[in-house]
C-alpha cells in the first residue's frame, strides 16, 4: 500500500515542479517556450497513440505544432473503461517509467548517493537527506560542461510535458476516480511482489534530478531579470 500512495505522492511532486518550471521560464522565452519544450510535447502525443495502439484505439490525426499544443485524435479504444483512462493518462505512466529506466544509467554520479541507496525511514530523514544530496549534486556538478544542462533540460521536457492536459481530464475524470479507488484497494488486499528498496534508487535520482531542473530554472530566470534590468 506504500508504493502506491508513494507513487501517487511522487506524481503530484513532479507536476508541481513542472508548474514552478513552467511559471519561472514562460516569460523568459516568450512565443519560442513551445519549442523550447517540442521534445516533451512530441514524448507526450506519441505516448497517447502508442496506448491507442495498446488499447485498439484507432488513430485519425497526430498533430505536435498547435499553438495550444499537440493532440492525438482518435476512435473509441476496443478495452472498454479502462481503455479511456489509459490513453488520457498514458505520458504520466510511459515517461514515468522511462524516467525510472533511464535516469540512473544518465547520471550514475547521482544514483551513488547516500541518500539514493537507503531508503529513510522518517520524514525528517526525507527532507534533511534529500536537501543534502540536492546540495551536493548541485555544487559537484561542473556547471561549465553541457551533461548538467542537457540533463536539467531534459527533465524539465519531462516535468513540464508529463502532467494531462485539460481536455484529458475532463475525457475521463470519473472513469479516473474510479481507477484509483480500485487501484487502491487492489493495494491493499493484494501483496505487491516489489520492495520499497527497489523502487527508491530510481526514484530518488530522478527526485534530484527535478530538484537540479528547479535550480536550473532559477538560474536561467535571475540572469534574465539582470539582464533585463540593465537594459532598463
Amino acid at each position: 500500500m506504500i508504493i502506491f500512495w508513494g507513487f501517487l505522492a511522487y506524481l503530484l511532486i513532479l507536476m508541481g515542479i513542472g508548474v514552478l518550471v513552467n511559471r519561472l521560464l514562460l516569460p523568459v522565452f516568450g512565443r519560442g517556450w513551445r519549442l523550447f519544450v517540442a521534445p516533451g510535447v512530441i514524448a507526450h502525443e506519441l505516448t497517447h497513440a502508442l496506448m491507442c495502439v495498446v488499447t485498439g484505439a484507432p488513430v485519425m490525426d497526430i498533430n505536435f505544432w498547435k499553438s495550444s499544443g499537440g493532440h492525438v485524435l482518435h476512435g473509441p479504444p476496443r478495452i472498454h473503461i479502462i481503455g479511456p483512462v489509459l490513453i488520457s493518462f498514458a505520458p504520466l505512466l510511459l515517461m514515468t517509467l522511462a524516467m525510472f529506466m533511464f535516469v540512473p544509467i544518465l547520471s550514475p554520479a547521482l544514483a551513488d548517493l547516500p541518500w539514493v541507496q537507503v531508503v529513510p525511514t522518517s520524514l525528517s530523514q526525507l527532507l534533511s537527506g534529500y536537501l543534502t544530496s540536492l546540495a551536493e549534486a548541485v555544487t559537484s556538478f561542473d556547471w561549465t560542461s553541457p551533461t548538467p544542462w542537457l540533463l536539467s533540460y531534459a527533465m524539465l521536457n519531462v516535468a513540464v510535458t508529463i502532467a494531462p492536459s485539460t481536455v484529458d481530464l475532463t475525457n475521463v475524470r470519473w472513469a479516473f476516480v474510479a481507477f484509483v479507488l480500485i487501484a487502491a484497494t487492489l493495494a491493499r488486499l493484494i501483496a505487491i511482489p516489489i520492495s520499497v528498496a527497489v523502487l527508491w534508487p530510481p526514484a530518488a535520482t530522478s527526485l534530484i534530478l527535478l530538484g537540479m531542473t528547479l535550480v536550473a530554472a532559477l538560474l536561467i530566470r535571475a540572469v534574465f531579470q539582470v539582464i533585463r534590468v540593465k537594459i532598463v
